[in-house]
């Protein structure tokens, strides 16, 4: 029901991070899928909240390959959230707090290369 989303968002964000920073694969698949249908509100009614998301799920890349179960879902979650324009000001967030943890290197530098091992396959 979407005319709940406003309510139930906001209780249901840290157990879905929480399920995203889980090292079982499975559970990461499951917290994914689960903000999918919602992705579109999530800048507008958890915007505090969002670049702690795509840090974690540009983090979740780096134990992906094709086979793993939960690709399919950060993928196409990762893709959701970028397709929304508020997902820009939260990326230039994530990135500032990026560049301070490792100065002299810019933060597009490691995520990027994030990317390539799945751009030869159709997830």
């Amino acid at each position: 029901r979407r005319d709940l989303i406003e309510t139930i968002l906001p209780g249901v964000v840290e157990p879905i991070l929480s399920g995203l920073e889980d090292s079982y694969d499975d559970v990461r698949s499951v917290a994914s899928e689960a903000l999918l249908p919602v992705a579109v509100e999530v800048p507008r009614i958890c915007s505090a909240k969002l670049p702690r998301m795509l840090n974690i799920l540009w983090d979740i890349l780096l134990d992906l390959d094709d086979l793993t179960a939960s690709t399919n879902s950060v993928m196409n979650l990762l893709a959701e959230f970028y397709a929304i324009p508020a997902t820009g000001e939260a990326t230039i967030q994530m990135l500032k707090e990026k560049q301070q943890n490792t100065p002299g290197e810019h933060p597009l530098a490691q995520l990027i290369p994030r990317l390539w091992p799945f751009l030869m396959h159709n997830i």
